[in-house]
């Protein structure tokens, strides 16, 4: 399997489309002022080419948040608790009749992640695995505003 991945401010995929608004993201900035967690504004478009011979089957997409180092990053998930940021989707994509063998089909999927709280400054990475392997990293940076 390919897949493919970009940052954006917002994702869309009607019809099995991509639409992309502020795409290319590799870079936020925080205001100065603020306290952490900063919550950011951020989008992951992927496109998953599926070969022939795993179509018709289920599929696990795994996208993790991670840091530089390649450890989770821990965001809050209630008052005083944390856990590590994890968006996951099941698909299987079809095989028609006029599918030939060694032909790829082609899946288009989107994640917003509206006010995600960013622990710290530094640079951090989605990563996006399909059925535990690792196929495509997403790296943006977290600035403060100067």
């Amino acid at each position: 399997m390919e897949l493919s991945a970009i940052l954006c401010n917002h994702v869309e995929t009607p019809n099995g489309l991509l639409f992309i608004s502020g795409g290319g993201i590799d870079r936020v900035t925080v205001p100065v002022a603020a306290p952490a967690p900063w919550p950011i504004n951020i989008a992951i478009a992927v496109q998953v080419k599926v070969p022939w011979d795993l179509t018709n089957r289920n599929h696990l997409l795994l996208i993790r948040l991670q840091d530089i180092d390649g450890q989770d990053v821990l965001l809050p998930t209630g008052q005083e608790t944390f856990g590590p940021f994890r968006a996951e989707m099941n698909f299987q994509v079809g095989r028609p009749e006029e599918l030939e063998p060694g032909e790829w089909q082609v899946i288009n999927l989107g994640f917003n992640m509206p006010m995600l709280p960013i622990p710290r400054l530094g640079s951090y990475l989605f990563t996006c695995e399909i059925d535990g392997e690792e196929l495509a990293r997403a790296r943006f940076k977290v600035n403060q505003a100067s």
